[in-house]
């Protein structure tokens, strides 16, 4: 049986919001994408006492002729 993905909401201001929002434009990701990833960093970087690599920006890739796009995650 597949694990079942729950999610919770959380309350920011609206400073707080418009800066993740700013960041993840800038990084071409999801809001919640960002935050993961920038919570996941901060934790490891807490648990392991290594700073982690800077982020990168996920890079999106299209097919000029077909009409159809497709995402590439640069690992």
């Amino acid at each position: 049986m597949p694990r079942q993905v729950i999610y919770k909401s959380i309350s920011v201001s609206e400073e707080t919001y418009r800066k993740i929002v700013e960041i993840s434009q800038n990084q071409r990701r999801k809001i919640s994408q960002q935050l993961s990833l920038m919570v996941d960093e901060e934790h490891r970087k807490m648990v392991t006492g290594v700073e982690p690599q800077p982020l990168k920006p996920q890079v999106y890739a299209a097919h000029a002729n077909s009409g159809l796009s497709s995402v590439v995650i640069d690992d």
